[in-house]
């Protein structure tokens, strides 16, 4: 399997390994010549995942995420981040500052291309999935549009608290593997304080609980590690040790 943009941790890696996978794991935290963004990586990695059973990507959503469009004024006067992005524009809004135009561009470049080979993964008939928030502007791109349209793909939404997530943050799964799809309704049915996603002040910095979120828990990587690993067994891609 491969895990594309996997975190530093990367825990599905972990999960995959103890079911006794192979695995590539790839993120520009553990090592800056996977940036795939440049089209060198990109080609490599196209030749590597044509062997590639399921294919997993965690798409970083920080230019995409709605929580950008609620204005924030901190108690020392900074304003928070504002929107890079939106429903209308949804690749890139007009008028942003060089700084971000790049980092647009950027992000466009290496979640385009990941679209595109997770597209051919899913017509060879491997496996493959991919994650963000439920409300993203992710889900907008043209590109992502296209995709679901071909009928391939089927989405899984769920509450990370029911995961032993700390917070309510509703996800969806864009995947291919009916075995995810069978999964009970993970929705939130327990009790959250109202200001659970509001930054805070720690050490003189303010941390974002958005990133406090961002990994997957462990509860989680194992459910879809076993249900991947049936998913493969039942269409002949592994045999049971």
């Amino acid at each position: 399997m491969a895990d594309i943009f996997s975190g530093p941790n990367a825990p599905l890696t972990k999960a995959f390994l103890f079911c006794g996978w192979r695995c590539l794991t790839l993120d520009i935290q553990l090592d800056s010549s996977h940036d795939l963004a440049h089209p060198l990586r990109q080609q490599s990695l196209r030749e590597q995942l044509k062997e590639a059973d399921f294919v997993s990507a965690a798409f970083d959503c920080s230019t995409k995420s709605r929580a950008r469009e609620v204005p924030r004024v901190f108690d020392d006067g900074r304003r928070g981040p504002g929107p890079l992005r939106s429903t209308r524009q949804p690749e890139g809004l007009d008028g942003l500052s060089p700084a971000d135009q790049h980092r647009v561009k950027r992000d466009n470049n290496a979640c385009g291309f990941m679209l595109q080979v997770m597209q051919e993964v899913a017509e060879r008939g491997a496996g493959a999935m991919r994650e963000n928030p439920v409300n993203s502007l992710h889900w907008l791109l043209q590109q992502e549009v296209a995709a679901f349209r071909t009928g391939l793909w089927a989405d899984t939404h769920y509450d990370a608290c029911c995961w032993g997530g700390a917070r309510c943050k509703r996800q969806r799964l864009r995947h291919n593997i009916p075995e995810i799809s069978s999964w009970p309704p993970l929705q939130c049915h327990h009790v959250h304080a109202s200001d659970e996603w509001q930054p805070y002040l720690l050490n003189g910095r303010y941390v974002y609980p958005t990133k406090e979120e961002a990994e997957y828990t462990a509860p989680f990587v194992f459910a879809v590690a076993v249900s991947v690993s049936w998913w493969a067994v039942r269409v002949g891609r592994a045999k049971l040790a």
